[in-house]
């Protein structure tokens, strides 16, 4: 079988034989309990494995002579030194990087998030746990499922109760719990046991400062609390995402450097002060131990209509490249369906959630959230404090291309008939905006729409 890597007397580290990629393994009593990072099917790899082989080995005692439940005292191994085999790491390939969050946070590591009060750190934290819970991508950033820890010094419980009903974090795989005087110098040992009864795959932690009483400019200090930190999820094969302040300068953490060299990766969170959307930040990797460093990446934080929108974005610098490339054809025929549906300049406008229902959409997809971005930076719709509605003057019509596809004739006349200011035969066809005769550029985007609405019938969206 393949070599297993132990942790301890219950958990351990071995090679899917069915894809060849990290598998943990868990002993529950007198079975074992399996997850494939790559997958795999728990019944399959369990088929594949050598069970009875994998259960001695890790009902083994200890090289001391002690199990592993004594080897353990106070949240420390007593064995300092432990050898490890060199002629199978020269043999084999190491294991892939374990990610809970795809380029921010790996599992038995701990990740530092810093950023300015009020950039969106703890949002951000809050919606990866949601995406870890559920599957789901957050913000452009890929989220292995599993169980999630949270622990809350900064916000107090009715904020805390606030974000959760904002962000619809579900319940049953989120143990949430607000930090009262709770000291990780002291009380590390509280913090043990929650992931010893949890097993948590992702554990944020809020925040650091909040979350000591020690100096954090103090090397000595930052050292003797963030080492013991890191080595107990490491231990226990969590990811420990721990936010935390910026200083002055944009991207860079306060206080001292022994805070990065106790960290296994870091990244900032941070907004362009020039940048005309206010939504718009981007996270900065300044260490990535287990991999490359991944780019910047750019990404939204709204909250509109009492929810939380978290997708990824262009960067500002980029926006007129984008609008010279050719936009992808489903989200162009998206454009005249999400503009018909925009409240008009002068009516309370939509949220997205309630666009992205109304074009047929789930209430969170991300192609609705990129179409009002784009008619926005082409001045044809604007974003309010309550959510969008279509930019222009109070009881104008809407422009030609956000026409709703029942109203566009289905055999509109010729352009010789429209040069000549009739208006369309059909029932219920609007005529040209004012009635005015159709120049060649009305006529030619008039064309271009119509074009639009046959791909929409001919099912690509």
């Amino acid at each position: 079988m393949s070599h297993l890597v132990r942790w301890d007397g219950d958990r351990a580290l071995t090679t899917c034989a069915l894809c060849s990629q990290a598998c943990r393994v868990d002993r529950r009593g007198d079975r074992l309990a399996v997850h494939c990072y790559g997958g795999c099917a728990e019944a399959g790899v369990l088929e594949a494995l050598d069970v009875d082989h994998v259960l001695a080995e890790l009902a083994a005692p200890a090289a001391n002579g002690s199990s592993s439940a004594e080897a353990r005292h106070n949240g420390r191994p007593t064995e300092k030194l432990r050898r490890l085999d060199l002629a199978h790491m020269v043999r084999e390939d190491p294991p892939p990087v374990p990610w809970v969050v795809e380029g921010l946070v790996v599992r038995g590591a701990l990740t530092v998030l810093n950023g300015r009060e009020g950039e969106g750190k703890s949002l951000l934290a809050m919606a990866l746990a949601a995406g870890v819970v559920t599957g789901q991508d957050e913000g452009g950033l890929a989220c292995e499922q599993g169980r999630v820890v949270i622990v809350d010094a900064e916000n107090g419980e009715n904020e805390i109760h606030r974000r959760v009903r904002t962000l619809e974090l579900p319940d049953g795989s989120v143990e949430l719990f607000e930090a009262q005087g709770f000291d990780l110098r002291s009380d590390l040992g509280e913090l043990a046991a929650v992931l010893e009864r949890s097993r948590p795959d992702l554990l944020i932690l809020d925040s650091y400062r909040t979350l000591w009483g020690g100096e954090e400019n103090d090397s000595r200090e930052v050292a003797a609390v963030l080492d013991p930190l890191r080595n107990l999820v490491r231990r226990y094969d969590a990811g420990a995402l721990l936010l935390h302040h910026s200083g002055k300068i944009n991207g860079a953490y306060r206080g001292s450097t022994a805070i990065g060299a106790s960290a296994e990766l870091g990244f900032g969170l941070t907004r362009l002060a020039d940048d005309p959307d206010p939504t718009r930040c981007y996270l900065e990797t300044w260490k990535c131990r287990p991999a490359a460093r991944p780019p910047r990446r750019w990404m939204r934080l709204a909250v509109e209509g009492g929810r939380v929108f978290i997708d990824a974005a262009e960067p500002p610098d980029s926006e007129a490249a984008d609008d010279a490339r050719p936009k992808a054809p489903a989200r162009e025929a998206l454009a005249p369906v999400v503009l018909a549906a925009l409240p008009g300049p002068g009516d309370s406008p939509a949220t997205r959630a309630d666009l992205a229902r109304a074009c047929g959409r789930g209430a969170k997809d991300r192609s609705v959230g990129r179409v009002l971005d784009e008619l926005a930076s082409t001045g044809q719709a604007e974003r309010t404090e309550n959510g969008w509605r279509r930019r222009g003057v109070a009881g104008a019509e809407p422009p030609i291309g956000g026409c709703h596809p029942a109203t566009l004739p289905a055999n509109p006349h010729s352009k010789a008939e429209n040069r000549g200011g009739r208006p369309p035969a059909t029932p219920g066809a609007l005529p040209p905006p004012g009635g005015h005769r159709a120049t060649p550029a009305e006529e030619a985007e008039f064309d271009r729409v119509r074009a639009k609405f046959e791909v929409l019938e001919g099912g690509a969206l």
